[in-house]
């Protein structure tokens, strides 16, 4: 797992692969129990591209989810 400090605010474009083909997947920050950032339809492929905003948040360590 790679590690990177990002600002708030920050664009950040994600490019995940290993899902279902035609699968819908919401990403989260921190948790799937807080409200999507976003929610993306996955390629034949199963794979998927998508630029997300960095909310404003409090400080310290935050994960990106996906879940499908």
């Amino acid at each position: 797992m790679k590690t990177r400090l990002l600002p708030v605010a920050f664009l950040l474009s994600l490019t995940w692969p290993l899902f279902g083909a035609d699968e819908t997947v919401k990403i989260y920050l921190d948790s799937s129990s807080t409200t999507a950032l976003a929610s993306v339809h996955t390629d034949a492929d199963g794979s998927f591209t998508k630029s997300i905003v960095i909310p404003t948040t409090t400080n310290g360590d935050h994960r990106i989810h996906a879940v499908g």
